[in-house]
């Protein structure tokens, strides 16, 4: 699967949890800025969603993948960062 795009000049990241990927892009922060300003309601609509996308079954039921040009970086979210502990069960490092 992964061959054809890197016969091409292609590198291939991922596929990558959703949850994991989101929380590598810094959701939770994003999440943490908005609660801030937010009504209670607002602020729980927020965790409620930061849970659904990051520890819900939509966390592990999508996957993020990328394909960059040969020796390209890995894009954001497809390496975990120096100290990113996942939630358990989330993938850390792509196949």
């Amino acid at each position: 699967r992964r061959k054809a795009p890197c016969s091409t000049g292609a590198d291939a990241h991922g596929p990558v949890e959703q949850g994991a990927f989101l929380l590598r892009l810094g959701i939770a922060e994003r999440a943490a800025a908005l609660r801030r300003r937010a009504s209670p309601s607002q602020a729980e609509a927020v965790d409620a969603a930061l849970a659904r996308l990051t520890a819900g079954s939509m966390a592990i039921l999508f996957k993020a993948f990328a394909l960059v040009p040969r020796g390209t970086q890995a894009p954001p979210g497809f390496d975990a960062p120096p100290g990113f502990d996942a939630p358990p069960g989330f993938e850390t490092e792509p196949p």
